[in-house]
This record gives C-alpha cells, sequence and structure tokens, in this order.
C-alpha cells in the first residue's frame, strides 16, 4: 500500500486512512498508518499534518509514524520542519514528558549547513527544558555533521561518474 500511496490521490488516502482508524490489529494498523504516511502529493502531506495535531483516534507513537513517513520525501521535508517549528509547543503538550527531547530529531532528516545553523539555534532553548533534549539535539547535529561530511567527499566523484554517463 505504501507504494501505491506514493503517487495516491486525496480518495486513496481517506480510504486507507479510515480502515487503519477501524483497524483492531496492532500491527495491521501501524502498516495501513504507514502507508497513510507515504503519500508525497503536498496537499495530502498537508491533510496528514492537521491529522497529527487534531486527531484524537491516533496515539501519538502512531501519529509520529505518520509525520515520519512524509519526512521520507525530500520535497516534503521542509513543509513538515516548519510545521514541527510552528506547533511545537502543541506537540510538546500531546508527548509524555519523557519523549519531548526527541522531537529535535527531525533535524536528523537533513543533509545541509543551513538546517544544521537553524535546528541548533530554533531548538537548542527548547532542548535545555526537555529530558534529555541537549543530548538528542546534539546526536542529532553530530549526525547531521557526518552526512555534509559525507556528502562533501562523495559529491565530486558522483559527479565525475554521472558526467562519464
Amino acid at each position: 500500500m505504501g507504494t501505491a500511496a506514493i503517487d495516491g490521490n486525496m480518495a486513496l488516502h481517506d480510504a486507507i486512512l479510515a480502515k487503519a482508524l477501524a483497524e483492531t490489529d496492532r500491527h495491521r494498523r501501524g502498516s495501513l498508518l504507514g502507508a497513510v504516511g507515504s503519500f508525497r502529493d503536498p496537499e495530502i502531506v498537508k491533510a496528514n499534518l492537521k491529522l497529527f495535531l487534531d486527531n484524537k483516534d491516533l496515539g501519538m507513537r502512531e501519529a509520529f509514524a505518520v509525520l515520519g513517513g512524509s519526512m521520507a520525501s525530500p520535497d516534503n521535508r521542509e513543509m513538515v520542519y516548519q510545521f514541527i517549528k510552528d506547533n511545537h509547543e502543541a506537540i510538546m503538550n500531546k508527548l509524555p514528558q519523557m519523549a519531548r527531547g526527541y522531537v529535535v530529531a527531525i533535524g536528523g532528516a537533513f543533509c545541509d549547513q543551513r538546517h544544521y545553523d537553524d535546528l541548533n539555534s530554533y531548538f537548542r532553548p527548547i532542548a535545555k527544558k526537555e529530558l534529555q533534549g541537549e543530548k538528542i539535539l546534539d546526536r542529532t547535529l553530530e549526525q547531521m555533521q557526518l552526512c555534509m561530511a559525507f556528502k562533501k567527499a562523495q559529491q565530486p566523484k558522483v559527479e565525475a561518474f554521472l558526467k562519464k554517463q
């Protein structure tokens, strides 16, 4: 279903979501919600973001599965990242205290200096207030630094290879 969802329309999204919300088996429900998060159409991603905040039928773990799927698409990452920033207080209020520090891990989907700097400056004061928040932020920033270093080292080789093709 996730593959069909990538290029799926709102009707398919709504059908899968309805099936997921009615499903009582935890594993099947998780698979269905994973498919809901696999849609790439920006309007459907916006609907998923609204679902993330507003839906009372989803647990936060399930809601994060939908949100995480939206981060898989490079075209939608910025929208999801901005959504997290714009709604971080509401998101934090929905999470148990022990999970709040993990919100900053959303930045690990990026591999560029601009997002590195933004994540550090925007989320540092927030992370300081949360259990393990700074540790998780530092680990996420380190992951981003490693990605940027790898990209810098490999990009010339990839570009040279592609020019030969």
